[in-house]
């Protein structure tokens, strides 16, 4: 199998696979001054392909080549399920049927700062409230008069 696919590149008259051209292709216009998105759109807009498919490719021999690295997960990872889990479930008759997103903490933290300020809003809101009431109060009782 291998065999007929070096077939199929001599054939094809590829001196590389399309990966390594990408890559080559990509160093050579980022050398010459582009940026690297205004390089791999070039190349998709050269080929025919997909930005993504550029990109993808790019980054794959980038990657290998100690140039770039994968950004980190930002998901937590899941904690471990208990093996009694499962079987509570089965004995009450329910069953999960999706697992909620783990929040990080950062998202946690902006949440629980927007809910604060929320409610900082709020109690000034009846603060102007409790003095609009107070105001009807005094101006009740002189209407009532007339």
């Amino acid at each position: 199998m291998a065999a007929e696919s070096r077939a199929k590149k001599a054939a094809a008259g590829d001196d590389g696979s399309a990966t390594e051209r990408t890559y080559m292709r990509a160093v050579e216009l980022m050398r010459g001054g582009q940026s690297g998105k205004a390089a791999l759109e070039q190349i998709a807009a050269e080929t025919g392909e997909s930005a993504g498919t550029v990109q993808a490719r790019y980054y794959r021999v980038a990657r290998k080549a100690g140039e770039v690295q994968r950004r980190p997960r930002s998901k937590a990872a899941a904690p471990a399920r208990s093996a009694a889990a499962p079987k509570a479930r089965a004995a009450r008759g329910t069953r999960r049927t999706t697992a909620a997103p783990a929040a990080s903490t950062e998202s946690l933290a902006a949440q629980l700062d927007a809910a604060a300020k929320l409610l900082a809003a709020a109690a000034r809101e009846i603060r102007s409230l409790e003095g609009d009431a107070q105001k009807w109060r005094q101006i009740r009782p002189l209407l009532d008069a007339r």
